[in-house]
């Protein structure tokens, strides 16, 4: 039964988020969790928990003063601030980002927008591979 509301607690923050809608500006606040999958047996060891995240998002609608904005449906652009873990944090430790996106509209009504969104950015992470240090960091 856990399980179960902790997967729909999930969904839900995955799907609404928290956020916030001022003048074609929002502000948006999201937990992330997923699982890591070693897809190489030498990767076994590195999965032990779930992988906890949390993301901070700016968005700003575009309001179609310029031509483009008006041919690709008014799209939003974004700013994202990530910090997360992928479960062993002795080993794998801390990531972070900080990337911009562009979500184009593919479907939208009053109720529903279907995007695709496109980004690029920066991520960081505290741990390494190292022969002496970090051997069994065989991910990053």
């Amino acid at each position: 039964m856990k399980r179960i509301l902790l997967l729909l607690w999930i969904i839900f923050l995955q799907t609404f988020g928290f956020g916030q809608e001022v003048a074609n500006w929002s502000l948006e606040a999201k937990w992330r969790s997923g699982f890591l999958i070693a897809h190489r047996g030498v990767m076994g060891h590195l999965a032990q928990d779930h992988a906890h995240g949390v993301e901070l998002i700016a968005s700003k609608r575009l309001a179609g003063n310029k031509l483009w904005h008006t041919v690709y449906g008014n799209p939003d652009l974004n700013f994202h601030l990530y910090y997360g873990g992928v479960s062993n944090k002795a080993i794998l430790g801390n990531y972070g980002a900080a990337f911009l996106s562009i979500d184009y509209p593919l479907y939208q009504n009053k109720h529903f927008r279907l995007v695709a969104k496109f980004g690029t950015g920066l991520g960081f992470s505290n741990k390494f591979y190292d022969v002496e240090d970090n051997p069994k960091n065989v991910a990053m």
